[in-house]
């Protein structure tokens, strides 16, 4: 996308998320009112013992020492010391406006995990599942340390090009194996495919991204979409299915997704043609696990497709 630096503006200020960019350089916020996120200050100068710094929408204030405040723009200038058009340059990219080629991204990383080391770490795990490269850097997967300064694989939750909420998965044993931020669930993983779900008149949905990445590397372009933990789905996502012929439910074969089934059946019964259930097979417990196991060289999307003309009705 080309024009003026005016002419970016309006567009990065629209996909760009505050909370998404905050997360992205490691900052989550330390507690919540309402709408509004407080966050210990990122801004360099001072220190912060008592967050000062909130959100609120798509506005920020530092309300101690810094006494400062803007757009997700003015935070990059503030966070960076760059210029207001350098900011908006790397805010471009980073939504799509400007690209002149398909780049893996860079890791995100906290101090301490160097970028080679990062990147090390993501292409073992994503190598063992057998996930696609290309899909892995659409996605935009990258490693960060948690508060232990233990590596945990990224899965942005996007809405377009903006991250709006993630889950970090546990690199080797280890509790919890999964953690994200305490802030509202508000997206599906994978969201933006349900826009092809409308074209084709049927979605996948199935349990966590790992579930997701799996169907994105069997398949070109597949409508699917991950539930962020099995009590996860929200009534007011109901009507971004309404209307769809059939919503294949891929639960994990386990007591709690036998629960997911139970809920999507209350959830989107009344509103979609037909809900129908794939199950994972003995002894696998996911999709991702199924897929790993009978191999990924076509015999799952083999099984799977069987698997799913057998619950048509």
């Amino acid at each position: 996308m080309t024009g003026s630096l005016d002419d970016r503006i309006p567009e990065v200020l629209r996909r760009v998320s505050l909370v998404g960019l905050l997360a992205d350089r490691g900052h989550e916020p330390a507690r919540t009112n309402g709408p509004t996120l407080s966050y210990r200050c990122p801004l360099p100068g001072h220190d912060d013992s008592n967050p000062s710094f909130s959100v609120k929408g798509e506005r920020w204030k530092c309300w101690s020492r810094c006494d400062r405040s803007g757009d997700v723009i003015d935070l990059v200038v503030a966070l960076d010391g760059c210029s207001k058009r350098d900011a908006i340059d790397a805010l471009s990219r980073r939504c799509g406006l400007e690209r002149s080629e398909a780049r893996a991204p860079s890791p995100t990383r906290r101090p301490g995990l160097p970028a080679a080391k990062a990147r090390e770490l993501l292409d073992t795990f994503v190598e063992k599942r057998g996930w696609w490269p290309q899909t892995v850097a659409e996605v935009g997967l990258s490693v960060v340390l948690d508060v232990k300064g233990r590596p945990r694989v990224r899965f942005p939750y996007r809405v377009g090009n903006a991250t709006v909420w993630y889950q970090d998965r546990l690199i080797g044993p280890g509790k919890p194996p999964w953690m994200a931020p305490k802030w509202s669930k508000i997206a599906l993983f994978n969201v933006d495919s349900l826009r092809l779900a409308e074209e084709r008149g049927e979605v996948f949905i199935v349990e966590g991204p790992s579930d997701v990445m799996a169907m994105l590397s069997t398949w070109d372009a597949p409508a699917v979409v991950g539930i962020p933990g099995v009590g996860a789905f929200l009534p007011a996502w109901v009507p971004c299915f309404a209307g769809l012929r059939r919503a294949y439910v891929v639960a994990d074969n386990d007591e709690a997704g036998q629960k997911m089934r139970d809920r999507l059946d209350l959830l989107l019964g009344p509103v979609v043609g037909q809900v129908a259930h794939v199950r994972v097979p003995e002894p696998f417990v996911d999709v991702d696990e199924w897929r790993r196991g009978i191999g990924s060289n076509g015999d799952f999307a083999e099984a799977f497709t069987i698997a799913a003309e057998g619950v048509r009705t």
